[in-house]
């Protein structure tokens, strides 16, 4: 990060500090606000393709929507569970680790990722598409931040 950046960067988050209990843009270990794109595999094959863009709570968790579709040319017959068209997301963050819940408030066929930091503005990890029977479907998912 560049020296000046970097400064700005720990101004606004000890800015943030006294703000009681407003959203913190800089959360160590987990994701940098903003908007990613997303892309889920399956058995080393991309399967979903699109955008989440997250919002960053501090030690109250992630929040965010996501914006998904089936990734072109891919084979429509793979299980990839709920997450096609368009959701809100919630996840919390535990040593490094960000679990994110796809489509909060369902207690049934859900599609939960877990990923971690793989370098700056990418994450990978891990979805699964879990139903009342248990995991279903899974694989590789990454998320790259999308710079503008």
């Amino acid at each position: 990060m560049r020296p000046l950046l970097s400064a700005f960067v720990g101004a606004v988050v000890c800015a943030a500090c006294g703000a009681g209990n407003a959203p913190v843009s800089v959360y160590l270990g987990a994701p940098q606000a903003g908007e990613y794109s997303y892309r889920a595999e399956r058995d080393g094959a991309p399967v979903v393709e699109g955008r989440m863009s997250l919002v960053i709570q501090g030690e109250a968790g992630v929040t965010g929507s996501w914006v998904l579709a089936r990734a072109t040319g891919s084979d429509t017959t793979v299980v990839v569970g709920p997450q096609l068209g368009s959701g809100e997301v919630e996840g919390t963050v535990t040593d490094g680790t960000v679990s994110l819940n796809l489509n909060p408030g369902w207690a049934d066929n859900n599609v939960f990722l877990a990923i971690r930091s793989a370098g700056p503005g990418v994450w990978t990890g891990s979805w699964e598409h879990s139903t009342i029977a248990g995991p279903v479907a899974g694989g590789a998912v990454s998320l790259q931040r999308v710079v503008r």
